[in-house]
């Protein structure tokens, strides 16, 4: 499966793949996570507001050594004493993801912040003019005015150690965070993880709202449905009071015809996510409304088991060409030792097959219709046995007369001579005893 916050847009749909369908598998949101240090208290900063603006001037890299004295800031946060230097470049994710394009498409949404991006700020601040007019949301954050420094980091993981250890994008050393505030955007399960606080955001009907249970629930009962009719995603313009604006549902792409194996692990997986998972959640996830849990349901009882190709029956008929190679018996190899009755698996050389042997005297005139190609003396046994038997035995015979094999040879030779020896004994006029 894959998993997206987002529907697949109509140019990814193009593209070859299979039939799925939209499965909930957790409710979450994105977050505005950071780590500053009060100078004067040495305390944590944990209660930070944030605006759409605030936001969008901290992505578009602008001023940010001046950030602490933006009026706006103040405005959502008075009475509090900033890192002494400055914030520092964002902590961002560098690869094209959902997140980004919820928490750029919030910024775009917003009134305030458009006017700053046009270079109208209600405040006076100048948008850093590499950003001026920057077209929101996007998936993937650029390094649009060339800032060395502006380098946003591979995953969610790196972005978080970076937050919680104080680490700039291309620093290797913490920094001092009551000197340098650190600010980026993850999903609230990386942010618990970390132990970052995370910054209430302002929504569209004015109030600051934290992402915690309340808010996330809130934020969902007013998200949109899609035009696909089965995803949802944040309505930004909700006037709802304690709507936290950056929720998100985490889906997973189910392919709706998989063969019997998969389909028994995708019906598990399903199950368990929406039913004993919902329980057992790590911090930041919150537990599924019962309609993204029957949209769940729903799913895995659609899956279906797709039909094996048919199979195709190729028939092969045998040739009846003369024989091109050596005589089927021949005892005149490098290793007459080596009797090989095997055939060759070579396409190009079919092998007759029978069912049962043809009397003795037709075996080689039956033989000489198939064509065998072999790389090591192929023997007809049976006839082998009948035209050399007799002074073969003879000679094991003298030979057992001569030495104690029986002792020497190991168990298989020494069960056959103590055979011959029995045989000998019983029989006076038998081979064995004229041959002694």
């Amino acid at each position: 499966v894959g998993i997206t916050s987002t529907a697949a847009t109509a140019s990814e749909l193009e593209a070859p793949g299979p039939a799925f369908a939209y499965a909930p598998v957790d409710l979450t949101a994105v977050v505005v996570a950071y780590n500053m240090t009060d100078p004067t208290t040495g305390k944590r900063i944990t209660d930070l507001k944030l605006s759409a603006r605030l936001l969008t001037r901290v992505i578009t890299d602008t001023g940010l050594l001046d950030f602490f004295n933006d009026p706006e800031l103040n405005r959502l946060n008075p009475g509090h004493h900033w890192p002494d230097t400055g914030l520092t470049v964002p902590l961002i994710r560098a690869e094209r993801n959902a997140d980004t394009w919820i928490a750029t498409g919030w910024m775009a949404s917003d009134a305030n912040a458009k006017k700053f991006l046009a270079g109208e700020d209600p405040d006076g601040v100048t948008v850093q003019p590499a950003y001026k007019n920057y077209a929101y949301p996007t998936d993937i954050f650029e390094d649009v005015d060339s800032n060395t420094a502006y380098v946003p980091r591979q995953g969610e993981n790196e972005v978080g150690q970076r937050l919680f250890y104080g680490v700039t994008p291309t620093g290797g050393q913490s920094l001092n965070t009551s000197q340098y505030g650190f600010m980026g955007i993850v999903d609230l399960p990386t942010a618990r993880r970390y132990n970052l606080p995370v910054a209430q955001l302002v929504n569209a009907s004015g109030n600051a709202v934290a992402p915690d249970d309340a808010g996330i629930v809130a934020g969902y009962q007013a998200m949109k449905t899609e035009v696909d009719g089965t995803t949802k995603f944040p309505d930004f313009a909700t006037t709802s009071a304690g709507a936290y604006p950056l929720v998100k549902v985490d889906y997973a792409m189910v392919p709706t015809s998989v063969n019997a194996t998969l389909a028994g692990n995708l019906k598990r997986f399903l199950g368990y996510a929406a039913g004993p998972g919902q329980g057992l959640l790590p911090g930041g996830f919150v537990p599924m409304p019962a309609d993204l849990v029957a949209q769940t349901n729903a799913a895995a009882n659609a899956i279906t088991v797709e039909k094996p190709p048919t199979p195709t029956t190729t028939t092969t008929v045998p040739t009846t060409a003369a024989p091109t190679t050596a005589p089927i018996v021949d005892l005149g190899g490098t290793n007459p030792g080596d009797f090989s009755t095997g055939s060759d698996s070579s396409p190009s050389s079919p092998v007759t097959e029978m069912t049962s042997p043809p009397a003795p005297a037709k075996r080689l005139a039956a033989a000489k219709g198939a064509t065998l190609k072999r790389s090591k003396p192929v023997v007809n046994v049976a006839d082998t046995a009948e035209r050399f038997g007799l002074p073969v035995v003879a000679a094991l015979a003298l030979l057992a007369g001569l030495y104690p094999l029986k002792r020497r040879t190991g168990p298989l030779l020494g069960r056959g001579l103590t055979s011959l020896r029995k045989r000998r004994a019983s029989a006076k006029h038998a081979t064995i005893e004229t041959a002694s």
